[in-house]
């Protein structure tokens, strides 16, 4: 995820006759997104139609087969991962109803996000099916919402879609339908034909997992890497800019080469940029990462250039997030309970690794000079030295904190702008100096890539914890073993300070280390500037330690 930034360094981020059937499945269970799989599992399908978008109103429908309880609860999320904040997505929902073989039954809500459907019948012959419809109102463009207007239907499904308690983990069927002449696309789409299309998904949490836009208006590239797909899928408002369609195609594929470089693998057949440039959008710009594509919005259009070269670091921010949060996850981070806060300490390694390797993709693949990274790094540690919170709250609190800060809400007033640091400004700061660390431990021999390799073969090619993905999810210690084993040193007592303390950060230490000062500038007129710049008195092995991270090596 990354927000619209607020400052050069800060992260970016009622009809009754319904139309369609659609199934999912579900069956009694204790109530909450964590709830123990049923060793029963059900055909379980959905769909989503709105012929007259310009209403902002879809419809909705699911139905579920197989041996059902007398009572199925179907549960919308309260929140999306990849933004840490409660949203109540079921205060969209109109009009629920059901029938349980055919006949209307019972659909009362028990909660905001509960509907308890009875379905009599468990010993059925065959089973029993249950289908439920309703309707939803949607007109928010963001990485976690969704939007159903005249330009195009953009879904984030877990907005939209429920899940059956106790069955997550069943595999489901979906179905879209737009008005005539609109296409469906999505990172499982392998084309964009018109009219509907049916997908299928091996879990709940994958599904959702898959942003969707159906539309007349978008264009759509195509470039391959190695043996993966890539689209590229541009909807653009005001000033299309159709010369810079090119530039970003070829600049997104430098991009997805430098991570893969560094990675030595694509997980995955196909992937989709969803690009949107939407002047005045009410929600401003945000980036949020996906299994097989990634959605970044921007409130521009698209023929403003004047910006182009910092949006790209958007770009590369979410599709790191490819390997390094979707797939290298937090232990927390996947599957999910969705009716609640899902608390992790790690959001600065998750986020604010993502946020420095976003910068550094960039700049690796030859789309940003030298100055300007020097220069979009030393930013991030000016705005952190500016931030009150650094000498009080740790990282780790940070990530476990999201929960109050990311497009929170909070009614009352705080004291988090004193209080508080934000873990993608922290966590970047962390890996920046992790990185110079390893490099001068290691004689240069090795950098936070290799941490990161490491991780990743021993988490996602380790042993499944769960149905949702391959391989386990990883914690402080994890990260802080790779560290050590990488390095053949210990940075437990770095952790104690930085991670889990609030020291103020050795920048004057590490940077010695690798023959590079961070230099001030400002004289006491505003807030300082900071410039990184290589010590010429360092001895010439250290100095060539700087010179390979200034390179991008």
């Amino acid at each position: 995820m990354r927000l619209e930034p607020e400052s050069p360094f800060t992260p970016e981020r009622h009809v009754r006759n319904l139309g369609i059937g659609i199934l999912l499945v579900a069956m009694a269970a204790p109530r909450g997104g964590a709830a123990q799989q049923s060793s029963d599992s059900y055909e379980i399908a959905y769909a989503f139609e709105a012929k007259t978008p310009a209403s902002h109103i879809g419809t909705v429908s699911l139905q579920a087969s197989g041996p059902l309880a007398d009572t199925v609860e179907i549960q919308m999320p309260a929140w999306y991962p990849g933004r840490y904040a409660i949203y109540h997505f079921a205060a969209n929902v109109l009009d629920a109803q059901a029938t349980c073989n055919g006949h209307p039954v019972p659909s009362p809500r028990i909660d905001q996000q509960t509907w308890l459907v009875r379905c009599p019948g468990r010993r059925r012959l065959g089973g029993s099916t249950l289908v439920m419809t309703w309707h939803e109102w949607w007109n928010d463009l963001s990485g976690s919402t969704s939007q159903i207007d005249s330009l195009h239907i953009n879904l984030n499904p877990g907005t939209i879609f429920p899940y059956v308690v106790g069955h997550k983990a069943d595999p489901v069927t979906v179905t879209y339908a737009g008005p005539a002449g609109w296409s469906v696309m999505n990172g499982a789409v392998f084309t964009a034909p018109a009219g509907t299309v049916r997908q299928s998904f091996q879990n709940y949490d994958v599904f959702i997992d898959t942003p969707t836009e159906i539309s007349a208006r978008f264009t759509l590239d195509t470039f391959s890497f190695e043996r993966t797909q890539y689209r590229l899928l541009i909807h653009a408002e005001g000033d299309t800019g159709m010369g810079m369609r090119e530039r970003l195609r070829q600049d997104l594929r430098k991009l997805v080469a430098t991570d893969v470089a560094l990675w030595g693998e694509q997980p995955m057949e196909r992937y989709l940029f969803l690009a949107h440039y939407i002047p005045g959008n009410r929600g401003g710009g945000d980036g949020m990462e996906h299994l097989t594509s990634t959605q970044v919005i921007t409130a521009g259009s698209l023929g403003d250039t004047a910006n182009y070269l910092r949006r790209l670091e958007s770009y590369g921010h979410e599709f790191f997030h490819s390997w390094n949060m979707k797939r290298l996850r937090a232990r927390e981070l996947g599957p999910w309970d969705y009716t609640r806060e899902n608390y992790t300490t790690t959001l600065w390694v998750g986020e604010g690794w993502t946020n420095y390797y976003g910068a550094r993709t960039v700049y690796r693949a030859g789309l940003w000079d030298r100055a300007r990274y020097r220069a979009r790094v030393a930013g991030n540690i000016a705005y952190l030295q500016q931030t009150p919170g650094r000498l009080v709250m740790s990282a780790e609190e940070a990530s476990l904190s999201a929960w109050f800060m990311d497009r929170v809400p909070l009614r009352q007033q705080t004291d988090l702008s004193r209080s508080s640091i934000d873990y993608y400004t922290k966590g970047e700061a962390l890996a920046w100096l992790l990185d110079l660390e390893v490099r001068a431990r290691t004689s240069g021999a090795k950098t936070l890539d290799d941490v990161l390799r490491l991780l990743w073969q021993r988490c996602w090619k380790g042993a499944n914890a769960s149905y949702y993905l391959q391989g386990r999810g990883y914690t402080d210690a994890d990260v802080l073993q790779a560290l050590n084993d990488v390095s053949g040193t210990d940075f437990s007592d770095f952790f104690k300070r930085y991670v889990a303390g609030v020291e103020e950060l050795p920048y004057g230490v590490t940077l010695s280390k690798v023959g590079l000062r961070l230099m001030e500038d400002g004289g006491g007129q505003g807030p300082n500037v900071l410039r990184i710049e290589a010590d010429s008195t360092a001895p010439e092995p250290t100095r060539q330690l700087g010179a390979a991270w200034l390179e991008g090596r």
